[in-house]
């Protein structure tokens, strides 16, 4: 797995990502983006993507999944467009720290808790907290060269969605950054965009 550091503007030090000021100089780093370690190179086929159960599996076909099959519009299971441009910055990852899952995000994706009834593109099980995750929390767009997330409102509660400590308001649209930390109620994952 890759190594990530905030490298401080004032003095050069190669900070943890997890790190709120240089250790050196005491800089704030909250506004820096996280990059791979210089020691290292950025390869993104190093770690498998998490993307859930195989369609035998979970019993339900993935149409991308069936050889000589195309989906049709009718077929996609979810309710807003989805961009899958091949281009570098088409999608970016979302890393849970600790472990070696990586969820592949792109344009227009919903992330929310895996239940048969989500139209969700990403879900998550298996992770501790995940019962605080509406089955639809945030939703991703790519516009104009850069990525947003919107926490997604809910009928009757709304656990809180953040972004680097900051708590972000439902239904409105935030820009997010290659090493900003997305907390959907417990659960945080760093946002890994390669340009």
């Amino acid at each position: 797995m890759l190594r990530y550091i905030k490298k401080c503007p004032r003095c050069g030090h190669e900070n943890h990502e997890d790190e709120f000021n240089c250790s050196i100089c005491g800089y704030s780093l909250i506004m820096v983006p996280s990059e791979p370690a210089s020691d290292q190179t950025s390869d993104l086929e190093e770690e498998p993507l998490h993307r859930g159960p195989t369609w035998k599996e979970s019993g339900k076909p993935n149409v991308a999944e069936v050889p000589g099959k195309q989906p049709s519009q009718q077929e996609q299971p979810h309710q807003h467009p989805v961009t899958l441009r091949m281009d570098p910055q088409s999608h970016f990852l979302l890393e849970l720290p600790g472990t070696s899952r990586q969820y592949e995000v792109y344009d227009g994706y919903i992330l929310g808790q895996e239940h048969p009834t989500n139209g969700a593109q990403i879900q998550l099980s298996g992770i501790e907290g995940v019962n605080y995750i509406h089955r639809q929390h945030c939703r991703f767009e790519f516009s104009s060269g850069e990525w947003y997330v919107t926490p997604l409102p809910q009928a009757n509660f709304t656990n809180p969605t953040t972004l680097n400590l900051q708590r972000l308001q439902t239904g409105q649209k935030y820009k997010i950054m290659n090493g900003d930390r997305l907390t959907l109620s417990r659960i945080t994952f760093y946002i890994r965009i390669f340009k």
